[in-house]
């Protein structure tokens, strides 16, 4: 339903000599001139028109000026950009606008939260590795195993044996000295260098990985990703009993149903713990793009919301009649009802 005053129409001399009225009106400043003619004055009889409101331009030689009450579609984009519900409240919208802050405030706490979880959950496993999977008996086992590949495969393998470091405590890393973390240094590259030429029994494809610097991001990754460094872990069974080669030397062995048999416990279970709290640390990392989200879309429904509400008022140009039976140019307001 419309409710709507009706604008006359006029021959085209009227409405030069109605927008000359105007632009002079809005340089003076003042009121509109009246314009006293027994034709207008039965026009807007018929019109139904009435009393006129003051004629006053935004700026001078513009027309038409803004209808007050409407908002700025801009302003409203603007503010729920910046703080989601601000242009839900610069609509007058409240609760639109209460809703988007505690979203807002709920997507922040839950980031903070998920963050402080998962850097915890990582400080878990990071102790939980220092703990529990040793260098030196991954160390030891590539020496037995590079000497395995040789006696049994007759591979060529030029890299000498890893020179295994004693009087470290790989447990307490945070206490070496600067000469210890040298040590462990040149301890990691003699591995590194042994890794190159090995190779999987199954496959005989070289190895994929080495293992990297001690306490690097990835070293907390790898132990607990790739069979190949599962003899590192405290629990791995012996490879080597009576001077001969048991089943374990061989970590990525294959049994009939696919599985690992060689594979001890807590290399499984440090890889759920590494995997659950990359999971929370991950998710974490997805709310600043659920925040960019959050703004974008209160920003627009912002805007929507704003330019609805100044298509329901539009400032139109018509005529009215005065108390003293004058007629005179005035700016009316058509306002619509949407049921």
């Amino acid at each position: 339903m419309n409710v709507r005053l009706h604008p006359i129409r006029l021959p085209m001399a009227s409405l030069i000599l109605m927008v000359g009225v105007l632009v002079g009106a809005s340089r003076a400043e003042a009121q509109p001139a009246s314009l006293s003619h027994p034709m207008y004055e039965a026009a807007a009889f018929r019109a139904g028109a009435v009393a006129p409101a003051s004629v006053r331009l935004a700026r001078p030689g513009v027309w038409p000026a803004k209808a007050a009450g409407q908002r700025s579609v801009g302003l409203a984009f603007g503010l729920s950009a910046v703080v989601p519900g601000a242009g839900q409240a610069y609509n007058q919208q409240w609760v639109k606008a209460g809703v988007a802050i505690a979203a807002e405030a709920l997507i922040i706490t839950s980031g903070i939260v998920w963050r402080r979880q998962g850097l915890d959950l990582e400080d878990d496993y990071i102790n939980y590795a220092h703990g529990f999977w040793e260098p030196t008996k991954y160390a030891s086992w590539l020496n037995d195993y590079s000497q395995f590949i040789q006696s049994t495969l007759q591979a060529n393998v030029t890299a000498p044996p890893v020179a295994i470091p004693t009087g470290i405590d790989f447990t307490r890393p945070e206490q070496w000295t600067d000469a210890e973390w040298q040590q462990v240094d040149a301890f990691f590259g003699q591995i590194q260098t042994l890794e190159r030429q090995m190779f999987h029994v199954e496959t005989r494809a070289a190895f994929s990985h080495t293992l990297p610097d001690f306490s690097e991001q990835q070293y907390y990754e790898l132990v607990g990703k790739y069979y190949q460094f599962a003899p590192g872990w405290e629990d791995y069974p012996e490879w080597i009993v009576g001077g001969e080669y048991r089943p374990a030397i061989d970590p990525s062995q294959t049994a009939a149903d696919g599985s690992k048999p060689n594979v001890s416990p807590r290399f499984f279970q440090y890889s759920d713990d590494h995997a659950h709290a990359n999971d929370v640390l991950r998710r974490a990392s997805r709310v600043s793009m659920l925040l960019v989200v959050t703004h974008l879309v209160s920003a627009f429904e912002a805007a929507i919301s704003a330019k609805l509400h100044n298509d329901r008022l539009a400032p139109t140009l018509g005529f009215a009649m005065s108390p003293e039976g004058q007629v005179r140019p005035v700016a009316t307001l058509s306002y619509r009802l949407g049921l």
